[in-house]
């Protein structure tokens, strides 16, 4: 009888932690186990097992799921395939990549603040972040973008800095140009160079 492999996927009532992770590997280490926290923060186990059908697969899983769970709980879904068409789905194009991810520390550094300061930003809502367990990560091209914001703005900044600087350059020749108009009305025409006009 032609015997193919099936990968099982086992959704579990069990929290995970390290000796439920002992205990599966221990005893499904022979199954290529893969445990990971599902979608709804349970266990999630997936094995490997060669079987001639698909019912003869779902039902080897469910035996060696109960043995690895005797004391963690008990399986609550199960989803069963050819471990090809498990590859197959594992690579579709169409699957989105996931975006880089920053943590807090890693923000900060890029922003050139505390870390603080990357908790108050998510905290107000202006630096969105997506929490993982207890731990924040903000999406890169998030901080790109207040990055751009935050150096187009030190250029404005240094651009009405450098028109101060001129201004007061040429204040005292201004006030001067003023007081020998003897109050008269003066146009400032700046192009290129200033030039002082009297009214």
């Amino acid at each position: 009888m032609k015997t193919t492999e099936y990968n099982v996927t086992a959704e579990t009532t069990a929290r995970l932690d390290d000796e439920l992770v002992d205990d599966v590997l221990d005893t499904l280490g022979d199954y290529g186990a893969v445990v990971s926290r599902s979608p709804r923060g349970r266990a999630e186990i997936v094995i490997t097992v060669p079987a001639a059908s698909l019912r003869q697969a779902i039902t080897t899983a469910l035996a060696l799921f109960d043995d690895a769970l005797a004391a963690h709980g008990h399986v609550t879904a199960v989803e069963a395939m050819t471990t090809r068409e498990f590859d197959e789905r594992a690579q579709l194009p169409d699957v989105p990549d996931i975006p880089e991810l920053l943590s807090i520390t890693e923000t900060a550094e890029r922003l050139e603040v505390s870390r603080q300061a990357v908790h108050q930003r998510i905290e107000s809502g202006s630096l969105p972040a997506t929490r993982v367990g207890s731990t924040w990560v903000i999406p890169s091209s998030v901080v790109e973008q207040q990055l751009a914001v935050s150096n187009a703005a030190a250029a404005v900044g240094a651009a009405l800095d450098a028109t101060v600087a001129v201004v007061e350059r040429h204040q005292a020749k201004l006030a001067d140009v003023m007081a020998r108009s003897g109050g008269q009305n003066i146009v400032v025409e700046v192009k290129g160079r200033p030039k002082i006009k009297r009214k």
